[in-house]
């Protein structure tokens, strides 16, 4: 399960990546110019999807790169249920404890960075 969630999160964020590439090269002189004020962040959720829907490189740039960083915490939620399901109970705790920290590093993150 570990393996398939980074396969597909690979292929997902690079699948994005590449269009937004193709958008930005075929798009013509108005993409630019569209794309440019779509969203000014990351964390801009309703600009991001707007972005995606409109076609414009930098929704499916930014979109790319949340599938990239997420993969690896889904990931570890699905190492945290394999380990589960043989029952090894120190590894899921292992698991579990990497993902808090993970979460209150991205925690901390934002709210320093806001």
């Amino acid at each position: 399960m570990t393996r398939g969630v980074l396969h597909v999160g690979t292929l997902v964020g690079g699948a994005c990546l590449l269009l937004a590439l193709v958008l930005e090269v075929v798009g013509g002189p108005g993409v630019v110019e569209a794309s440019a004020g779509t969203g000014s962040s990351l964390l801009d959720v309703p600009a991001i999807a707007a972005s995606v829907v409109g076609l414009h490189p930098w929704g499916w740039s930014a979109l790319g790169v949340w599938v990239v960083i997420a993969t690896p915490g889904i990931a570890l939620v699905a190492t945290a249920l394999e380990f589960r399901a043989i029952g090894d109970r120190w590894a899921v705790g292992a698991t579990l404890a990497t993902i808090a920290l993970l979460v209150l590093s991205l925690g901390v993150g934002l709210v320093r960075g806001s």
